[in-house]
């Protein structure tokens, strides 16, 4: 999500895209914020991390593409 967000944004996006993970709710920009005041100003987010059946990476992502996440796992999973 995007910091400042609000809840039925939020929602819809899950909903819209599938998306069953827990996700961050930032809507007044607190938590961005703070990283945007630490060292390089760098904020961690959006960040996927696609790791498979053995432990190991596959993917890692700094923006969301549900469709092309969701073709990642299904060739993991050999769907």
């Amino acid at each position: 999500m995007n910091s400042g967000d609000t809840a039925e944004e939020v929602e819809t996006f899950l909903r819209r895209n599938s998306v069953e993970l827990p996700s961050l709710l930032d809507s007044t920009g607190t938590v961005y914020q703070s990283y945007e005041q630490s060292e390089g100003g760098f904020a961690p987010y959006p960040f996927q991390v696609l790791i498979d059946q053995q432990g190991r990476i596959q993917a890692v992502e700094h923006q969301y593409d549900a469709g092309a996440m969701r073709g990642r796992i299904d060739a993991l999973l050999g769907r």
